[in-house]
Formats: C-alpha cells, sequence, structure tokens
C-alpha cells in the first residue's frame, strides 16, 4: 500500500492594515509671497449690458427755491397750508444736463433706453393709448424723483424734488409739425394735434390684482416751476414761472389723505417756438416740489 501524500492548500494572500505607532512627518505649507502687483478690484454692477448707467454721483449742495407763499399756497400745490421758500438738500437720481445736445461732448452716445425706461414708457402707452409719443425729450434714461435729505428751515415739508433739463428740437425737426405754441393748453384735443406734455408715475408698479388704471399720478402736494434760459442765467429768476397742476387735494378731515383727479401737465403754451439751429435752441428746466416721499419716473415728450 503506497501513502498519498497530504496536500497543503495554497494559502489566500490578505492584505491586513495594521495600526503604526509612529506618528508620520507631515511637511509644512510653503508661506505665499506677498505680491508686488496691484490687487484687481472687482466691480459689482446692476447689469452688465450697455444701456445701464453709472450709479448717481455725490449729494448736490443746498439747492435753493425761491417759491413765494402766494405762488406755493392752496390751491397751486392743493394743500391745506401753504409752503414759503426754503432750501432743500438732495441726492440726484440721475445726471440732470443728461438730455442737453449742445453742452454733451460725447456726440457718439447712442439713445438707448434703459430696461426701466422702456418699462415706464409701456405702462404709459398702456393705460393712456389716445396719446402717442412722437418725440421724447427724455429718450433714454429713467428721470427719477429724488429723496430730500435737509430742508432749511427744519420744520418744511418737502420730501421730494425733481430737477430735468430739457431742449426742444430745431424748428425743422418733423415732430414740431402741428405743433402750435400759441394755443392755450385745452382739456379736450383733436386726432392729430401735437403738445409737449409731462406726465409721471410711481416707480413701483401697482401689484397684480389691483382694481384702479395705472394712469398718470403726481405726488402729493407738488409744486412746479420751469425755468427758460437756464444755461445763460441759472442764477436768474426773471424766467421762473410756477405752473399750477390739476392734482389730489388734501383732505381737512384727515391730513393723510388725498383724493382727487391728476391731469397730465402741457407744457407748449409755457415753452417757445425754437430756431431753426439747434446751436440757438432755448434750454429749459422743470423742478417738482413735493411732500411725498415716495419715487416717482417722469416723462417729458411731443
Amino acid at each position: 500500500t503506497t501513502a498519498t501524500p497530504k496536500v497543503t492548500p495554497a494559502p489566500t494572500h490578505t492584505t491586513i492594515p495594521t495600526t503604526s505607532t509612529s506618528t508620520p512627518t507631515l511637511k509644512p505649507k510653503p508661506t505665499p509671497k506677498p505680491s508686488t502687483s496691484t490687487p484687481q478690484v472687482t466691480i459689482d454692477c446692476l447689469s452688465s449690458s450697455d444701456d445701464e448707467y453709472p450709479p448717481p454721483p455725490k449729494p448736490e449742495p443746498f439747492k435753493f427755491l425761491r417759491v413765494p407763499m402766494e405762488d406755493c399756497g392752496f390751491p397751486q400745490i392743493a394743500a391745506l397750508t401753504s409752503r414759503p421758500a426754503c432750501a432743500l438738500r438732495y441726492r440726484p437720481a440721475f445726471d440732470t444736463t443728461h438730455f442737453l445736445t449742445n453742452t454733451n461732448t460725447n456726440t457718439k452716445r447712442r439713445h438707448t433706453p434703459t430696461k426701466a425706461k422702456r418699462a415706464f414708457d409701456a405702462r404709459l402707452q398702456r393705460w393712456d393709448p389716445f396719446w402717442k409719443v412722437v418725440h421724447d425729450l427724455t429718450p433714454d434714461l429713467l428721470c427719477t424723483t429724488s429723496a430730500v435729505t435737509d430742508t432749511n428751515p427744519k420744520n418744511m415739508d418737502a420730501k421730494g424734488f425733481i430737477e430735468i433739463a430739457f431742449q426742444l428740437p430745431p424748428s425743422t425737426h418733423p415732430a414740431l409739425q402741428n405743433l402750435n405754441f400759441a394755443t392755450p393748453a385745452l382739456r379736450t384735443h383733436t386726432e392729430g394735434t401735437r403738445r409737449v406734455m409731462v406726465r409721471c408715475l410711481p416707480v413701483q408698479p401697482p401689484p397684480k390684482g389691483y382694481y384702479k388704471a395705472d394712469t398718470h399720478l403726481w405726488p402729493k402736494g407738488s409744486a412746479v416751476m420751469v425755468l427758460d434760459g437756464w444755461l445763460n442765467t441759472p442764477t436768474s429768476n426773471k424766467n421762473l414761472r410756477y405752473l399750477q397742476l390739476e392734482q389730489r387735494r388734501q383732505q381737512s378731515h384727515d391730513y393723510n389723505l388725498w383724493k382727487g383727479m391728476c391731469a397730465a401737465l402741457d407744457l407748449t403754451p409755457h415753452l417757445q417756438n425754437p430756431p431753426s439751429t439747434p446751436a440757438n435752441c432755448p434750454i429749459y428746466k422743470f423742478n417738482l416740489v413735493s411732500r411725498e416721499s415716495t419715487e416717482y419716473a417722469f416723462q417729458i415728450a411731443i
């Protein structure tokens, strides 16, 4: 009998992790060398599109409004108390001389409306379809009121202010056809009549489901002043005119309640027929001070 040799199975190679008692050596990270170049600054803009403008400039110094009491009392501002002459400080929301062609050195600037301007014009066109804009004197930038930061005297009730410098096109411009500056402001107009109108709306549109139309609305207690020849005589008040508006009136039983209808301002009888030379066209300044801090947007157009 031959004995069969015992076969031992081959061992299975299994790697068993072992815990080392020695502490591993960590190499220190290299210290970054200080950079000698100028660091790059990233500016966070509202939008990178071409139709946006830089932030507003710094607050301007005091703007003195020489408003006599008889010109700024009831019913001119439709308030129960009058507002005498005052001085105010505000932060302009846009460049006042942005729409002037004679003082604009960049003649290649494109008049591209901003998104806010296009939305504002669409609101006016939707709720006031009987007026069609032929030539916008505030074409590409949204003109909004500025909050008054300080008044002198301190007890003056002036909360909103706006200043717009605008210029009519020359008399040869097609937009001035059928535009009669001698015709006074009327309540009704025939088809094809052209007028220089001022309209405004709150910047914040009404919420969805609002039951009232989003039509023209003046700020509460608005006082309007128009100055012509502003570029040549900026400190002269001989051409300053105070205009009366059809606006909401303050109620005697509740001073915070203002009721009534608002009508757009017809500036045509207060302007002059411009000459044929663009360089000689007069420059006008539209000022409005109100008793409401809500932000409003304005449009001056033919």
